[in-house]
């Protein structure tokens, strides 16, 4: 999130998260505390196909523009964060792990 935003020049308020893990409890608390952000949940989990449609909605003129379509968000929970990530305890766990498996020893998180 922070090279997202140092790259674009703007700020990140809340994340805004679909797909399997974003059903994930767990996962979703985890990356709230991890961006110290906000992180809304799609109502729909595979929003791929949503957003397709919207696209197209948008090409036909049933929407007239993208902000249009931003005010149609509504998600299914807004999960804050409630913890503090101890990054240098994740970096110091990561570098434990590198190498329990040789072969993805070579990845860099």
């Amino acid at each position: 999130v922070e090279a997202a935003e140092a790259d674009s020049g703007r700020r990140i308020d809340v994340l805004r998260v679909d797909g399997g893990m974003s059903r994930n409890a767990t996962f979703v608390q985890a990356l709230a505390n991890a961006s110290r952000r906000p992180v809304e949940t799609s109502p729909v989990a595979d929003a791929t196909t949503v957003g397709a449609g919207y696209l197209a909605g948008l090409a036909v003129g049933v929407w007239k523009s993208f902000d249009d379509l931003a005010a149609l968000w509504r998600p299914q929970a807004r999960i804050e964060p409630n913890a503090v990530l101890d990054r240098a305890q994740f970096a110091r766990a990561a570098e434990r792990t590198r190498a329990w498996i040789p072969d993805l020893s070579a990845l860099d998180f």
